[in-house]
C-alpha cells in the first residue's frame, strides 16, 4: 500500500489549518533569505567589510542548505515528521539574535544556522503536504507555498530600507526573523499527525542512484543557471542601482522587489496552468528565453524609463517554469513519492552548491574591477542552462507518458 495514496483516505477539513501554517512557515523563510540585500550598504559600513565578504551572507544559506538537504531527508520516516519540522523551525528562527551580533562573523554564523535548518525543513515539508492533501490539490498547494516564499522576499525588499532607517538595520533583521518564531509556536500547538503516514526509508545507495540519474542531473542543470542569476541579481541590484545609477537605496530595493512580486502572481497562475496543460517543455523553453534576455537587460537598461517593464518581464520568466519543473519528478516513469522527494532534494543540493557562489562572485568582481557588469554578464550567460537542458529532458506530459525512464 502506498502511504501517500491520497485516494485511500478522505481529506479532512483540518488540512486547511495545516496549509495556512505551512504558508506562514514559507513566508517566514522568504523574509530571511534575502533580507540583507536591501540593507547591504548599511552592513558594509557597520562591520567595515567588502562587497565580496558581505555576499557571504546570502551565499552561506545556499551552500549549507545544499549540504544538509540530502542527509536530513534520510531522517524522514525514521523520526516523527511533526517533531522534525519543529526542530527545523527552531533552527530557522536562530537569526532572531541578529540584533546582538557583535561582528560580521557572528551574523554569518546565525545565517549559516538558518541555511542548515532550511536544508532540512523543505524536504521534510514535502511529505507533510502529501499526507494531508489529495493528489489533485498538490500542484496548487505547491504553487501557494512557493508564492508564500516570494511574498516573504518581496516584503523584505519593500520594508527593509525603511525599517533600517527607523529602528536600525540589525533590529530589522531580528524583526524579520521573529515571524519564524511565530510560525514555530503555531506549529507546536496546531500540528497534528495525519491519518496517512510515511515509510520513506531511502538508503544512501538509493539516494546515490537517484542523484546520478540522467533526469535528476538534467533537472538540476536546468534550474541551476536561472537560480544562480536570480540570487545574484536579487542580492546586488539594489546596491548596483544605488552606487552606479544614483537611485536611493529604498527606490532600488522597491524596483528589485518587483521580481518576487512577479513570483507571487506568476507561480499561482502557473500552478493553475499546470492543471490545464499536460505539456511541460514549452513552458520551460519560453521561461528560459525570457529570463535569459530579461535578466541582463535589468542591468544594462538601469537608466531606461522602461526599467520597471524589463524587471516585470524578467520576473515572469524567472518564476514561470518552476511549477512545471517541479512536476516532472512526479511524472517521470517509475516515479514514486520516495524517489520524487529524493530527486527534489538532489536538485536542491546541486542548485545550492552551484548558486551559493554567485553573490560572492559578483561582489568580488566589483571589488576587483570596479564594475558590476562582469559578474552580472557571467551569471546572465549561465542562466541559459534552462534552455539547453530542456532540449534533452523527456516530455513527461501527455506526449511523454510512454518514454523510457532516464537513468
Amino acid at each position: 500500500m502506498n502511504p501517500y495514496n491520497t485516494e485511500e483516505v478522505k481529506p479532512k477539513r483540518y488540512r486547511f489549518v495545516i496549509g495556512i501554517v505551512l504558508m506562514l512557515i514559507h513566508f517566514s523563510a522568504g523574509l530571511v533569505f534575502l533580507n540583507v540585500s536591501p540593507i547591504t550598504p548599511h552592513i558594509m559600513e557597520g562591520y567595515e567589510v567588502s562587497r565580496g565578504t558581505v555576499g557571504l551572507l546570502v551565499g552561506c544559506i545556499l551552500l549549507f542548505s545544499a549540504l544538509s538537504s540530502i542527509p536530513f531527508s534520510l531522517l524522514v520516516g525514521r523520526v516523527r515528521i511533526n517533531v522534525l519540522v519543529l526542530i527545523f523551525l527552531f533552527g530557522i528562527s536562530i537569526p532572531v539574535f541578529s540584533a546582538w551580533a557583535p561582528n560580521f562573523t557572528t551574523l554569518l554564523i546565525l545565517r549559516i544556522c538558518f541555511g542548515i535548518s532550511v536544508g532540512g525543513l523543505f524536504p521534510t515539508l514535502a511529505p507533510v503536504l502529501m499526507s494531508w492533501f489529495p493528489k489533485k490539490e498538490l500542484p496548487l498547494m505547491n504553487g501557494i507555498q512557493i508564492s508564500a516564499i516570494s511574498a516573504g522576499i518581496a516584503a523584505s525588499f519593500l520594508l527593509g530600507e525603511s525599517l533600517a532607517d527607523t529602528i536600525g538595520w540589525n533590529n530589522t533583521l531580528t524583526l524579520f526573523s521573529s515571524v519564524s518564531l511565530i510560525s514555530t509556536f503555531l506549529w507546536l500547538i496546531l500540528s497534528r499527525d495525519s491519518e496517512k503516514t510515511t515509510n520513506t526509508n531511502l538508503s544512501f545507495k538509493q539516494i546515490k542512484e537517484v542523484f546520478l540519474s540522467k533526469i535528476t542531473l538534467l533537472l538540476a542543470v536546468a534550474d541551476a543557471g536561472p537560480l544562480i542569476q536570480y540570487v545574484a541579481l536579487s542580492s546586488w541590484l539594489p546596491t548596483y542601482y544605488f552606487e552606479i545609477h544614483n537611485m536611493s537605496l529604498s527606490d532600488g530595493s522597491a524596483k528589485t522587489a518587483v521580481l518576487p512580486i512577479c513570483g507571487l502572481i506568476v507561480v499561482l497562475t502557473a500552478g493553475f496552468l499546470s492543471l490545464k496543460f499536460n505539456r511541460r517543455k514549452p513552458f520551460l523553453f519560453a521561461s528560459g528565453i525570457v529570463l535569459g534576455i530579461g535578466g541582463f537587460s535589468s542591468v544594462i537598461f538601469a537608466d531606461s524609463p522602461f526599467l520597471l517593464l524589463v524587471l516585470i518581464v524578467y520576473g515572469i520568466g524567472a518564476w514561470l517554469y518552476t511549477p512545471f519543473h517541479a512536476t516532472i519528478p512526479l511524472e517521470a516513469e517509475e516515479s514514486n513519492p520516495e524517489k520524487a522527494a529524493a530527486i527534489t532534494a538532489c536538485i536542491f543540493t546541486i542548485g545550492g552548491l552551484l548558486s551559493f557562489i554567485s553573490p560572492i562572485f559578483v561582489g568580488y568582481m566589483a571589488d576587483l574591477t570596479g564594475s558590476y557588469i562582469y559578474g552580472f554578464g557571467t551569471v546572465g550567460i549561465l542562466s541559459w542552462s534552462l534552455v539547453v537542458a530542456t532540449i534533452f529532458l523527456p516530455e513527461t506530459g501527455s506526449t511523454g507518458r510512454n518514454q523510457k525512464n532516464y537513468k
